[in-house]
């Protein structure tokens, strides 16, 4: 090999390493982006949990419980 294609070759891997630390620096800011947020997310996801429980316990409640409730005041009154 030529000192020409070694001083290439040197080039090339130091972009190569230059773009690993590049990525490093990125995996490392989103690490801590999603840890900063994660706290919020699940925050969300427990108000949508209650949100959809309150309305599945509003559908049973007007859905069966209270047509059986009227039956039941209707034959006794």
């Amino acid at each position: 090999m030529t000192e020409t294609q070694v001083a290439v070759i040197i080039e090339r891997l130091d972009h190569v390493i230059r773009r690993i630390d590049d990525l490093d620096d990125k995996s490392t800011r989103i690490e801590a982006q999603a840890t900063r947020t994660n706290g919020r997310v699940t925050d969300l996801e427990k108000w949508k949990a209650r949100i959809v429980g309150a309305i599945g316990m509003a559908t049973f409640i007007l859905g069966f419980v209270m047509p059986i409730l009227m039956l039941f005041l209707r034959k006794y009154f």
